[in-house]
């Protein structure tokens, strides 16, 4: 109907609407503007973020490779949500560097540290086991266990063939049969079964010899 309308009518319509809604229509066109550049704006930084976070790791890994200051690395990675997000994994390779020299304490702490900055449950789970190994290195057994109490459904495969050789070494020969059997159902690896069943073949024989007999008189 607006077509219809002469200049004077259409300009005194805006006016009108102006004097009404002016100030709404205002406030809504600078919210919908700032808001669609505010997200793009965010969006772009947390890309940049993210961008320098994995320039950040890279040089980290270069970094260690040449055995500099990983330390100061880690402290500056720190420093953004972003590089935070990829403390868990370098402290991962520390553990693994500390365990090639055979620091084995060293190694532990930097797994323990690794998992309290993660916050990826799958990662936790893999970070755990690693735990419970150096545990059963260190001959804290019972630690172990209890660490691979708190590991998902996932890595259960994992856990049960850990198990087995937590026992094993602890002379717990029955207990350490039982969780590698267990550990072959739920693998359909070829690799995987033949190396549970050769630990259960090398299995030292948990009953005394029968022949034995008392020869005392």
């Amino acid at each position: 109907m607006a077509d219809y309308l002469t200049e004077e009518e259409q300009a005194a319509r805006l006016q009108k609407l102006w004097r009404d809604y002016g100030l709404i229509l205002v406030l809504a066109l600078v919210i919908g503007i700032g808001g669609v550049v505010g997200w793009n704006y965010y969006q772009q930084s947390q890309e940049q973020a993210k961008e320098a976070a994995a320039y950040k790791f890279q040089e980290f890994l270069v970094e260690r490779a040449l055995e500099g200051d990983l330390d100061a690395f880690l402290k500056e990675m720190g420093k953004t949500r972003a590089g935070a997000r990829y403390i868990p994994l370098a402290l991962l390779y520390r553990a693994k560097d500390a365990v090639e020299a055979e620091e084995y304490e060293s190694a532990l702490q930097f797994l323990e540290e690794s998992l309290k900055k993660s916050k990826d449950k799958i990662l936790d789970d893999m970070i755990l086991v690693r735990i419970a190994r150096l545990q059963m290195q260190l001959q804290q057994d019972e630690r172990a266990l209890k660490t691979l109490e708190r590991v998902g459904e996932d890595y259960k495969f994992f856990v049960l063939e850990l198990t087995g050789d937590i026992h094993r070494d602890a002379g717990n020969f029955a207990e350490a049969t039982t969780a590698y059997e267990q550990a072959m159902e739920l693998t359909t690896s070829g690799i995987d079964r033949e190396r549970l069943e050769l630990k259960i073949t090398l299995m030292p024989n948990q009953e005394p010899p029968s022949d034995q007999t008392n020869t005392s008189s």
